[in-house]
């Protein structure tokens, strides 16, 4: 993790729970957080914690004889719940945000596999703007956000995260590959990229490259599978709700 990605996590969620002081009274409180486990959202002012609100109570939503309205939502909500690990979900409007709808990253691996710490980032505005059109349309069929309100929208973007998370957090070999090969790769092509220029790639750096992208491609697959079972849950409850 950055320092300055670290910094702004502490720092929010130190104002959440209502404690501040030295670096080393914050990282203390960091790590009782962290230690707890479990879902922390992260938000920077009331409209923020107001549409968090609205995302939860969406998940928790239950039909007259107490059934979840949204069971795949649940499954991946409850799951990272009771898991142990962390799960940040960063919400806050930042400029300058990339072009995409929401990321998973595992910001701290625990080698003992009990203890892991990964961010969600919900780019609400980019949700929000984003074109419902057949163009759009994914490999597995689904046209993202067709036929979704403002809130469920949210909920479909986080579900294709949760998917990630749980994915990743499940299999501690998988979550060791993300680390060695994404995260590591990535580094490595930025510090090539400053000191010689792309060019200077070489046949091996380019099977490692390969071997990412064969690894990125399989998990952005299963994510999308579930996405479309989540997209399918949404759209069901929202049709009944508009008879």
């Amino acid at each position: 993790m950055k320092v300055s990605s670290r910094m702004c996590i502490l720092l929010t969620s130190l104002m959440m729970l209502g404690f501040s002081g030295t670096e080393a009274g914050g990282q203390d409180v960091q790590k009782r957080v962290e230690e707890a486990g479990g879902i922390i959202p992260l938000t920077g002012n009331r409209r923020e914690r107001q549409q968090w609100q609205e995302i939860v109570d969406l998940i928790r939503l239950e039909d007259e004889e107490g059934r979840p309205v949204h069971p795949t939502l649940k499954r991946l909500w409850e799951w990272l719940e009771g898991s142990g690990h962390t799960i940040y979900i960063d919400m806050r409007k930042r400029r300058g945000a990339i072009n995409v709808a929401g990321s998973f990253a595992l910001r701290k691996f625990d080698p003992k596999g009990g203890r892991h710490v990964g961010v969600i980032r919900l780019n609400l505005s980019n949700i929000d703007q984003a074109i419902v059109a057949d163009r759009n349309r994914l490999r597995n069929g689904l046209i993202p956000f067709e036929g979704l309100g403002r809130v469920e929208r949210y909920a479909e973007v986080l579900g294709h995260e949760m998917s990630h998370a749980v994915h990743i957090l499940s299999d501690h070999a998988l979550g060791r590959s993300v680390i060695d090969l994404v995260d590591r790769t990535n580094e490595m092509l930025l510090d090539r990229n400053r000191k010689r220029g792309l060019e200077s790639i070489g046949t091996d750096f380019r099977a490692r490259l390969s071997e990412r992208d064969e690894l990125l491609r399989r998990l952005e697959s299963r994510a999308g599978d579930v996405e479309k079972i989540v997209w399918s849950e949404l759209h069901q409850a929202h049709a009944r709700r508009e008879r």
